[in-house]
């Protein structure tokens, strides 16, 4: 999402697909809130045990356009996200996601790169729409690749 982030054009973070869409910023501000609020549905005790992770409900769809303030907030929940998991997954803990609920915290992690990849769409979209096309080259090579680097 970072690659993604950098390779935004100037003004991108304003775009929309429609005008009763979220911006390109809203939507990235909105990913980020979404891993914090799903770590704490899924191990309210964990949400307990640290305060400063509880997503604010106000800022699920916070209109960012500091690409600083975004890049830390990506990481800080990417951080927290992979914390998380990691202790799940070497713990063997059950986490209580409700609706719809996951059996393993892998499933969890299919679910938020699911949904990451859906709003990486919507904002290839809004960037199309409003005259700042994305290539599938330019956002492959901040994407995709990346996740190839990782594999070799």
């Amino acid at each position: 999402m970072i690659g993604l982030l950098r390779a935004i054009p100037e003004n991108g973070l304003s775009a929309k697909a429609s005008s009763n869409s979220p911006s390109v910023g809203a939507m990235f501000s909105h990913v980020c809130y979404l891993r914090l609020a799903l770590i704490c549905e899924s191990d309210p005790e964990f949400g307990t045990q640290h305060p400063e992770i509880v997503p604010n409900d106000d800022d699920e769809w916070l209109e960012e356009h500091d690409l600083k303030r975004i890049t830390e907030k990506l990481n800080h929940s990417a951080r927290v996200l992979r914390n998380a998991l990691k202790r799940w997954v070497e713990t063997g803990q059950s986490i209580k996601a409700g609706s719809p609920g996951y059996e393993h915290p892998i499933l969890l992690l299919q679910h938020m790169i699911w949904h990451e990849g859906y709003h990486v769409g919507q904002i290839k979209l809004a960037l199309k729409l409003t005259g700042r096309p994305m290539t599938d080259q330019e956002a492959g090579t901040v994407t995709w690749s990346v996740w190839w680097r990782h594999n070799e």
